[in-house]
């Protein structure tokens, strides 16, 4: 009972109170985002940068997230910000969008509506052809970094 109990304080205190941060203030991402110099440079969402992407004969990646969202995070560090991912971006000039919905961003919130999700995570990839629908990938933990990098060889052609 005593080690079941201390390692709920330990879950608690790490996984909400360290890294989550979920009592204090959240901010929005705003600008370029990288998690490390040899990161995925993420930039803003918003619809305008999807069709001026797909315009320009390039694929698009979304990840709509929250930094509250652990389901998010865990997906974004173990699906996505791995090695091979990373270089099917730059491989293929896939254009990385962040679409954060910390701050529960109407506009966003609309976004997640039209493809049936009542929030985050949701992982899209956007064909370079904007006639093709986008591909839904799922969420962790059933993300796997090969599924990103097929949906992207697929967006591409």
């Amino acid at each position: 009972m005593a080690v079941c109990l201390l390692l709920l304080a330990f879950g608690y205190g790490f996984c909400l109170e360290k890294e989550l941060g979920w009592r204090s203030r959240q901010q929005v991402v705003r600008g370029n985002h990288k998690s490390s110099p040899d990161g995925i440079d993420w930039q803003p969402w918003s619809q305008a940068a999807v069709e001026k992407a797909q315009a320009e004969g390039r694929a698009v990646l979304v990840d709509f997230t929250a930094n509250w969202c652990l389901t998010c995070q865990l997906g974004k560090e173990y699906g996505l910000e791995v090695p091979s991912v990373r270089s099917k971006i730059k491989e293929t000039n896939t254009l990385a969008l962040i679409a954060d919905f910390t701050g529960e961003d109407p506009v966003i919130a609309a976004e997640l509506k039209r493809f049936n999700q009542a929030g985050v995570p949701l992982l899209l990839v956007f064909p370079k052809d904007p006639k093709r629908e986008p591909i839904l990938l799922p969420p962790w933990p059933k993300l796997r970094p090969s599924l990103v990098v097929s949906a992207l060889d697929q967006a591409v052609k």
